[in-house]
């Protein structure tokens, strides 16, 4: 069962970035070896595009790469099509991040 307070409210939703954990929780449980920290915005509700590869060896996790930079000019134009469809579907009017 999830502690209450990890359940994010509807405000929390609607802004894409207070719903997340603070970086220092995902840092308890070993997610700096396998990301970078996660910053979001109105603009960017992805964060880091940085990752790399963590293997289980039977006993424990261990970092078996360098660090890999998602293609941007592959994803935003993929994840933008995907939004742009989905607000199209539900009647959304998408937010101006650029008024914020």
């Amino acid at each position: 069962m999830r502690p209450e307070n990890c359940i994010p409210s509807f405000p929390e939703l609607s802004s894409g970035q207070s719903a997340l954990p603070s970086w220092k929780a995902w840092l308890a449980i070993g997610f700096g070896k396998l990301m970078r920290p996660v910053k979001t915005s109105c603009a960017d509700h992805m964060g880091s595009s940085w990752a790399r590869i963590i293997t289980w060896n039977g006993e424990k996790y261990e970092t078996t790469s360098d660090w890999y930079e998602a293609d941007m000019s592959v994803i935003d134009p993929l994840v933008k099509a995907g939004a742009d469809k989905y607000a199209k579907e539900k009647g959304l009017t998408p937010r101006d991040c650029s008024k914020e």
